[in-house]
């Protein structure tokens, strides 16, 4: 009797090795994760008034964790995903974000770099071309690019909604 009880209960034993596998591969896809909707308008949010944006683009490499920040922006220690991995949620993320944008004049360009340094979810911004330009007949505009690198508060928490009892 013993032995059929054990055996009735294997398939339960093997429910939950796939149970937690899985949520194994749920922490390993999502630990990249960047929720873009929030990013957006966490930026929009940051911009002056006299800038818009033309473009947004973002991006995660979700094979290698960039360099770790113990403290925030400071001293980094690089850790590095092995191959065919996925960095896990203690790395930081890999990642930037990418704009066109055109302001009313340079100290708008200035303002956008203000704003968009204020955001913990970006660091490092920076603008790598800014050309004066015009819109219409008589409008002078500056056309600018600029970039940031994600930090690990861009992370979204849809891995923890996933395996903390969420699904």
């Amino acid at each position: 009797q013993l032995q059929a009880d054990i055996a009735a209960l294997q398939d339960v034993a093997e429910r939950q090795v796939r149970l937690e596998a899985l949520q194994g591969q749920v922490q390993n896809v999502l630990a990249t994760d960047v929720s873009w909707w929030t990013m957006i308008y966490e930026v929009a949010g940051a911009m002056p008034n006299d800038v818009w944006l033309t473009s947004f683009s973002g991006q995660v490499d979700r094979t290698a964790a960039a360099p770790v920040t113990p403290g925030g922006r400071g001293e980094t220690t690089t850790t590095l995903a092995q191959p065919g991995q996925v960095a896990t949620p203690a790395g930081t993320l890999n990642g930037t974000v990418t704009v066109e944008a055109v302001g009313l004049d340079f100290p708008a360009v200035a303002g956008w770099i203000d704003g968009i340094f204020s955001l913990i979810k970006l660091d490092g911004v920076w603008v790598s071309t800014a050309t004066k330009s015009e819109i219409g007949e008589n409008t002078e505009v500056v056309q600018y690019t600029s970039s940031a690198r994600l930090t690990d508060e861009a992370r979204s928490d849809r891995a923890a909604e996933r395996t903390e009892g969420g699904a």
